[in-house]
């Protein structure tokens, strides 16, 4: 075998029974305090179960939703992969499923980027934008890497913002 070994954990999410008695405002803080030591001891990815009752009993407890999670977690981590272990379709919409695996991006950064590399049709790209746009002063050279655009800042006339009628 060649390769770093890579390390992995899952996170609590309750459908075990381990935040029976807790607050829900209590369970989410320890869930998300495990994220980041996770990430700060050094492991790789960090997962979490698509259940969404408990186990091995049903009990009225709070139970994490998969998706909600790894969304709420990649606010509050920066370098560990997130993942989802099985997703239970039979517990799903079948629409709703294909929209949230679809469009699931851990940031805003992730999804701006994808958003603008949707409406790029046809080589070479450019981007016109503010010069005090996020996505110029924060992303642009993500933008460059992802989409092959070349991003141009302007500088509206009049001092506000860029209008239609501003463009050449």
């Amino acid at each position: 075998m060649t390769g770093d070994l890579r390390w992995g954990a899952f996170v609590p999410q309750g459908w075990k029974l381990e935040y029976t008695g807790w607050s829900a405002a209590d369970a989410w803080e320890r869930t998300k305090e495990l994220a980041q030591l996770t990430e700060q001891l050094g492991y790789h990815h960090l997962w979490v179960y698509d259940h969404v009752e408990t186990v091995p009993r049903r009990e009225p407890t709070h139970v994490f939703e998969a998706f909600t999670t790894l969304a709420a977690l990649a606010q509050h981590t920066s370098t560990i992969k997130l993942g989802q272990m099985v997703t239970c379709a039979a517990y799903r919409n079948a629409g709703l499923l294909a929209k949230e695996a679809a469009l699931f991006v851990a940031s805003g950064t992730m999804s701006n980027q994808l958003a603008i590399r949707t409406h790029l049709k046809q080589p070479p790209y450019s981007i016109v934008c503010d010069h005090r746009a996020h996505i110029y002063l924060c992303e642009a050279g993500g933008l460059a890497f992802h989409t092959g655009a070349q991003v141009i800042p302007v500088i509206p006339s009049n001092g506000k913002r860029r209008i239609l009628c501003h463009l050449p």
